[in-house]
């Protein structure tokens, strides 16, 4: 079971219209990497200078737009509105080029770029029809997208050039939790890093509303930072609070044992064999369904397959077994409020390899995930097509 998220915002039903939109992206994503296989060509020189490029043309756009949505008045003000609707069009043009020119190999890049590109333009016609505060908000979560792709891999350091993204006065007044993701989503991993333990530290905020930056926090520096050490002392520390419940207590202080146990894993090159073994120990700590004592074991596993997908993999059966992988990780570690790739690493591994025993699994895991993602107050309710679209994968297993 995911870690427990707290809704961001009050905008249910843009949350709503996303969810069922980033299910079609997902669907798009994982049907081009089953058309290219897994052992697609690696980026050349040529095309990573093009990606760096198009990287770069992104992050300026999401330069100008951030510091306008977080001010209302400026947001909306006419002599702001050309630049505004400018740098929408650009991110969306360049989002869309991103995912268009992304390594047949490389789903996630495709899914993210995807995303990005939609969420630009679904703000810019908001923006367009004077709903300025759905705008910004939309605007706003776009850096999901970049805190999404930011966080899958281990970093070499920080960006010195998107070091002033966001105004550091404006960043200082925005709460903590969303300031730090903000340094995420600009690569500012070390400020984020302070900013989550600064957060984690504070008695001013009850626990409860500390879970999801506690899981951020430790996606950050184990799967980004490889500062293990450094979490499990944080972890320690936000043990000894006396307002723990007695389970979350016991969650940190296993999570902090496991992670004492995992550092020799950090500095381990890829292997499928050796993330198999830890999902397997996760599922034996796991006392009922919605136990988290083993987060970390997931984190982990998942930060190797990370690594390992992106070699690539040397067949589409090894490749698939790691979207598998991945996908269930993903259940239990990822962020599903804004951008869940867990879908999209189930199909790819359907897709990839349909008669292999964990597509069966795999196609067990994405129907609930479906499932609950249809589900509200007035039960489940699946559209047509997505109905559909789960018949075809059940039929590539069962033909």
């Amino acid at each position: 079971m995911k870690v427990l998220r707290a809704l961001r915002s009050p905008r249910i039903g843009l949350l709503r219209e996303r969810a069922r939109r980033l299910r079609a992206i997902a669907c798009g994503a994982g049907l081009l990497l089953a058309a290219g296989g897994a052992q697609a060509q690696s980026e050349g020189p040529a095309e990573r200078e093009q990606t760096r490029a198009t990287m770069q043309k992104i992050f300026e756009s999401i330069r100008v737009l951030l510091p306008l949505s977080v001010n209302d008045d400026a947001f909306a003000a006419p002599e702001n509105r050309a630049t505004v609707e400018q740098a929408l069009a650009a991110l969306h043009d360049n989002a869309d080029a991103l995912a268009a020119h992304a390594r047949t190999d490389d789903p996630a890049r495709r899914y993210l770029g995807a995303s990005l590109a939609a969420d630009a333009r679904q703000a810019l016609e908001r923006y367009r029809a004077a709903h300025y505060d759905g705008a910004a908000f939309q605007i706003q979560q776009t850096t999901e997208n970049c805190v999404a792709c930011h966080t899958k891999l281990r970093s070499p350091g920080d960006s010195p050039a998107a070091k002033h993204f966001v105004d550091r006065t404006a960043l200082a007044k925005r709460p903590l939790a969303e300031r730090a993701r903000l340094e995420v989503a600009t690569r500012q991993f070390a400020d984020a890093a302070k900013t989550y333990e600064k957060l984690l530290a504070s008695r001013e905020i009850h626990p409860g509303e500390l879970l999801t930056p506690l899981s951020d926090y430790l996606i950050l520096e184990v799967r980004v930072r490889g500062e293990f050490d450094r979490a499990r002392k944080t972890l320690d520390a936000f043990a000894k609070r006396p307002d723990l419940w007695r389970n979350l207590r016991a969650d940190v202080v296993q999570w902090s044992r496991s992670l004492r146990e995992l550092a020799p894993l950090r500095d381990r090159p890829p292997d499928l064999a050796a993330a198999r073994e830890l999902i397997e120990k996760a599922r034996q700590l796991q006392r009922y369904p919605a136990d988290r004592s083993s987060f970390v074991h997931y984190l982990v596993a998942s930060s190797l397959l990370q690594r390992y997908v992106e070699l690539p993999p040397p067949t589409d059966r090894d490749a698939a077994e790691a979207y598998y992988l991945l996908g269930l990780c993903e259940t239990h570690v990822g962020d599903d409020y804004w951008v869940s790739q867990a879908d999209l690493y189930l199909e790819t591994a359907i897709r990839l390899a349909p008669k292999e025993p964990f597509a069966e699994e795999a196609y067990v895991l994405l129907e609930e995930e479906t499932l609950v993602g249809y589900t509200g107050s007035g039960g489940p309710h699946l559209p047509e097509s997505v109905a559909k679209h789960l018949e075809e994968l059940r039929e590539l297993i069962d033909d």
